[in-house]
C-alpha cells in the first residue's frame, strides 16, 4: 500500500477493492497451469486450437488483466495525485469480469461460440467500460494531469478495442459479422492487447514508480511523451495496414520518391 501523509492529495484505495482482483488472478494462474498439464501437446499443435485458446485467455484475461486491473485501482490515484472516483464501479468491473471470463474460457475449451461465449464476452466488455468510466471520472475530478496517467488511460482504451474486437470475433463464428473469418483478425486482436494494453500500461506505471522506489530519481517527461507518441503511432499504422490492406513495401517506395 502507498502511504500518504495527512497533507497529501493522494487517497489510498481500500484494500477491499484490490484483493478480489488479486485473488482471482492467483486462482486463474493455478487453473491455467492445471489446464496446461492436462493437455501439454495442445501447444505443439495449431495455435487456434480449443485448449490453446482456453489456456491463453485464462492467462491473458484471468491472470494478467485481472491483476493489472486490481493494481491500477490503487496505482491510478498515485498517477493523478488524487483519488479513485468510485469503489462501486471498481466492484462492478470485478463482478462483470469475474463472471464473464470463466464463461468465455469454458466456451473456448468446448469450442462452442454460441450463447454462453457471447454472454461471457459481453460481460468482459461491460467490465472494461466500468473501468474506463471510473478512470475517466477520476481524472476529471482531479486537475493535475501527467504523462503517466495518459499512458494508463490510453492503454485502457486499447483494451476496450481489444475486447470489443474479441466480442465481434465471437459473433463472427456463428454469423457473418465481419468481412473475413475470425482467424484473419487474430493478429490484430493479439497486437492490440499485448502492445496497446499491456505495454502502454506497464510503461506508464513503471515510469512513475521507478523514480519513486529506486535510487535514481531521473525522469524525462519529454522523452516519455515521445515514447507514447511512437507506440500509439505504430499501433495506428499497423491498424491501417491491416484494415486497408496496404503494402508496407509500396508505402516505403512512395516515400522514397517523395524524398
Amino acid at each position: 500500500m502507498f502511504i500518504a501523509g495527512s497533507n497529501s492529495p493522494i487517497k489510498n484505495t481500500s484494500y477491499k477493492v484490490v484483493l478480489p482482483f488479486y485473488g482471482y488472478a492467483a486462482l486463474s494462474f493455478l487453473i491455467a497451469s492445471i489446464l496446461l498439464l492436462m493437455d501439454p501437446s495442445a501447444f505443439t499443435q495449431h495455435y487456434f486450437g480449443p485448449h490453446t485458446l482456453a489456456v491463453t485467455h485464462t492467462m491473458a484475461l484471468g491472470w494478467g488483466t485481472m491483476i493489472i486491473l486490481g493494481a491500477s485501482h490503487q496505482l491510478f490515484p498515485v498517477l493523478i495525485e488524487g483519488k479513485l472516483h468510485s469503489n462501486v464501479l471498481a466492484y462492478l468491473s470485478f463482478a462483470f469480469a469475474a463472471i464473464g471470463i470463466p464463461l468465455l474460457i469454458f466456451s473456448f475449451y468446448k469450442f462452442d461460440m454460441g450463447l454462453i461465449a457471447r454472454i461471457g464476452a459481453s460481460l468482459i466488455n461491460l467490465a472494461v467500460i466500468s473501468y474506463i468510466a471510473n478512470l475517466w471520472l477520476s481524472m476529471s475530478n482531479n486537475k493535475k494531469q501527467n504523462v503517466h496517467a495518459v499512458f494508463a488511460f490510453t492503454s485502457v482504451l486499447w483494451l476496450f478495442l481489444t475486447t470489443g474486437l474479441g466480442l465481434l470475433l465471437i459473433w463472427n463464428f456463428t454469423s457473418r459479422t465481419l468481412s473475413n473469418d475470425s482467424l484473419h483478425y487474430l493478429s490484430l486482436h493479439a497486437h492490440l492487447g499485448i502492445i496497446g494494453w499491456f505495454l502502454l500500461m506497464i510503461i506508464g506505471v513503471g515510469s512513475r514508480l521507478i523514480p519513486m522506489f529506486l535510487i535514481s530519481k531521473y525522469e524525462n517527461k519529454k522523452r516519455l511523451w515521445w515514447i507514447y507518441i511512437l507506440i500509439n503511432a505504430g499501433l495506428i499504422i499497423f491498424y491501417s495496414f491491416f484494415f486497408y490492406q496496404l503494402n508496407p513495401n509500396f508505402i516505403l517506395f512512395r516515400l522514397r520518391l517523395l524524398v
